[in-house]
């Protein structure tokens, strides 16, 4: 199967939009402007929060608020020279979405705390520090695992519902590494 017309294809499942159990938008944008645009979306690796993120970032975009997004991971664990003059320039009335933040030392986040006083919010993705108040956690189950299976252009065989339910199982909840295994398993077809 060619990669592209594997329905757990990175571009497919990036085009997932992110599912509430029990929140939506509205509540959490809210929440988030109670808050002065300050606030993290905090969960285990592999639970949506990057896509939260993304999804975030167009609904603020939508109601009319400037958004800035920034991205960091343990490859890659500190902020560029770019991205400091990024923020630093940021409008005021930016809203600076940080994929993550808490991955930055203790004094680095210092600095970019004051380097992004002068905007209007920060939103970070965290694995459990605090370093923002909570506006959403993150989970996974298969519940959520099965939601994501029926946005895909996949038949939901028996096979393949127990083979995504024990990788699952043996990811540790990891709905990213569950969908790459179920990309390897199409792969070989």
């Amino acid at each position: 199967m060619r990669p592209k017309d594997n329905p757990f294809s990175a571009q497919r499942i990036s085009s997932i939009p992110f599912y509430f159990k029990h929140d939506n938008w509205d509540s959490i944008i809210a929440l988030l402007a109670q808050n002065n645009f300050k606030g993290s979306v905090i969960g285990p690796h592999g639970t949506g929060k990057t896509t939260f993120l993304t999804d975030l970032t167009k609904q603020l975009q939508a109601r009319g608020h400037h958004t800035l997004s920034l991205f960091i991971n343990l490859d890659n664990p500190r902020l560029s020279a770019e991205q400091w003059n990024t923020v630093k320039r940021a409008p005021p009335q930016t809203i600076i979405i940080f994929d993550g933040g808490d991955i930055l030392p203790l004094w680095a986040w210092w600095r970019f705390r004051w380097a992004s006083r002068h905007v209007k919010g920060i939103f970070i993705t965290s694995h459990g520090m605090k370093r923002l108040p909570a506006i959403h956690h993150t989970h996974s189950d298969n519940d959520l695992l099965e939601v994501m299976l029926s946005h895909l252009d996949v038949e939901l065989t028996l096979d393949l519902q127990n083979y995504a339910k024990q990788s699952l199982k043996k990811n540790n909840g990891n709905i990213r590494e569950t969908l790459r295994d179920l990309y390897w398993v199409y792969a070989d077809k």
